[in-house]
């Protein structure tokens, strides 16, 4: 078995929106106003600060989340964000415990063959659904058939599992086509595993998950109201089988501007921020007597990507350029005031997290702008044009200002064309984006999700290949490593990966992130790595 706007228009944006959307003020009684890994200890926070007085229970917690769902029928919706809404819903068969392991939540047990092809998960007996009716094994069956049928998981469900299979009652078994030492660690992830109703939805049809009244959990939380793209407001589920939240009322708003967040935890219409600070507002929050900050490592890499398929970095010349103009140490000190650890591919830090491979590759590109200029000149490429495309948010523009200034620097004509996330997304996908810089989430930790989706054919676009780049032999080792289940012969076929990786360079890896996930003094949580509320709790208690 395995187991800038201004302060003032920011701050009276924000209370306008929480007041509205959750009915109330910080003055009633009610205060309903309102990734990123590093070198700190998991969970250390300022232990000195503590809350002030009494602590009012009866109020709504207000959070703070960049994106919330469209819809509540999760096949639909992909992203980190998403799934912290689908996490006070739903419940997920396996959950990630602070360490980086994996424990049981709906599956209380579980088993995998020797040949690596057949999960046998042994369900609890004691989880009712938020209306009453019993969670049973033919609501994981049609889940997973729900996802296996979804375009949006095709890469994860349709191509890699056979069969989905109801054995009894509280027993389910997924059937793989080949083996998959990364599966398993998919089935923590809100964003791609949450179990809904089968009963719902046989109710509901596709209406399901639209509204409160559509939308069913055996989470620890029931949506009461919902105001897509606004907020979301939830209570506590008294049944919950893991034990009554500990916070009753939460309410999550959608709020992308990180200087609006920092002021409204500052004067406490916001309590918890699902949005990492870095910078200016790390600095601001941490000397913040109202606000704790919780840091650990965590598996959010940023790089920069370029469209390999055609065009100016088809050039294995000029990717090779950008990997030499880049100072490592430059980009985090601008974009995240130091506070960053430096990669040499996606997954390097994931022994800090949970036992990843440590891997020096052969290839690592020193700063060495002569070299890059003289590559760029090789290739016949000076004066070419490049757009740098990006979100319009930090760190994406600092880190776009400090690229177009490398890339004019080896010799090209730079220009930076910041843009809102859903419509990078959709460039990417489309194919129009020559260069940009992006965070990527390894959502499962490990390392086929960090490195292999980063260059799989399955995973092109917004799936994770952001580079559209294609290597037969890679792809090969990449499958090869997934299928193999022995940890030392998967660190030497991810070895051979990373070195071949690093010579065609069709992303140069910048940082990994230090999380610093802020919150009120009057809360604590005991798993800040954790999607879910019912992981936060009052602070006196």
């Amino acid at each position: 078995m395995k187991r800038f706007k201004s302060i003032v228009a920011v701050l009276l944006m924000s209370c306008m929106v929480f007041a509205a959307a959750c009915g109330g003020g910080k003055d009633s009684g009610n205060n309903e106003t309102a990734a990123q890994n590093g070198g700190e200890s998991v969970g250390e926070t300022e232990g000195e600060k503590t809350p002030s007085g009494s602590i009012d229970k009866s109020r709504t917690i207000n959070i703070a989340n960049s994106t919330l769902v469209d819809t509540f029928y999760t096949p639909k919706e992909f992203g980190i964000a998403e799934g912290i809404s689908y996490a006070q819903v739903y419940d997920t068969l396996l959950v990630q415990e602070l360490d980086g392991s994996i424990g049981p939540s709906l599956a209380e047990d579980w088993e995998i063959s020797d040949d690596g092809l057949t999960y046998t998960f042994y369900l609890r007996k004691d989880v009712k659904w938020q209306d009453g009716e019993p969670f049973t094994a033919e609501d994981v069956k049609f889940t997973f058939d729900e996802y296996q049928k979804a375009p949006l998981f095709a890469y994860l469900y349709q191509e890699r599992v056979e069969e989905n299979i109801l054995v009894d009652d509280y027993t389910f078994q997924f059937k793989l086509k080949a083996p998959m030492a990364s599966f398993i660690a998919n089935l923590h992830v809100p964003t791609v595993s949450s179990i809904m109703p089968k009963h719902a939805y046989e109710k509901y049809g596709e209406e399901y998950g639209s509204s409160p009244e559509t939308t069913v959990g055996t989470g620890p939380y029931i949506l009461t109201e919902w105001q897509p793209g606004v907020s979301e407001t939830f209570k506590a589920n008294p049944d919950y089988f893991k034990g009554t939240p500990s916070i009753e009322n939460i309410c999550m708003h959608q709020i992308s501007d990180a200087n609006g967040i920092v002021v409204a935890l500052q004067t406490g219409d916001i309590d918890l921020s699902y949005v990492s600070v870095s910078g200016g507002n790390y600095d601001t929050l941490k000397a913040e007597p109202k606000v704790v900050l919780e840091e650990y490592p965590d598996a959010t890499y940023h790089s920069i990507y370029m469209y390999c398929k055609s065009g100016l970095f088809s050039d294995v010349r000029v990717r090779q350029a950008v990997a030499y103009a880049i100072n490592k140490e430059d980009v985090i000190t601008i974009a995240m005031n130091g506070r960053a650890t430096a990669l040499n591919y996606l997954g390097d830090i994931g022994s800090m997290i949970n036992g990843n491979p440590d891997i020096v590759p052969d290839t690592v590109y020193e700063y060495d702008l002569e070299k890059a200029k003289a590559l760029i000149k090789d290739a016949g490429v000076e004066g070419a044009d490049v757009v740098i495309s990006s979100y319009n948010s930090e760190p994406y523009l600092s880190i776009d200002t400090y690229l177009q200034s490398v890339l004019t620097q080896i010799g090209l004509n730079a220009s930076v064309q910041p843009v809102e996330r859903a419509t990078l997304l959709d460039d990417l996908d489309k194919e129009t984006v020559m260069i940009a810089p992006l965070g990527k989430a390894d959502l499962g930790m490990d390392m086929e999700a960090s490195l292999f989706a980063s260059v799989g054919s399955n995973y092109y676009g917004t799936a994770g290949n952001y580079s559209f780049f294609s290597d037969d032999e890679i792809e090969a080792l990449g499958l090869q490593g997934d299928e193999e289940s022995d940890p030392e012969k998967r660190k030497e076929i991810y070895k051979e990966m990373i070195n071949k990786i690093a010579e065609q360079v069709p992303y140069v890896p910048l940082y990994a992130l230090q999380a610093a996930m802020p919150h009120s003094v009057d809360i604590a949580s005991d798993n800040p790595r954790s999607e879910s509320v019912f992981d936060y709790h009052w602070a006196d208690e």
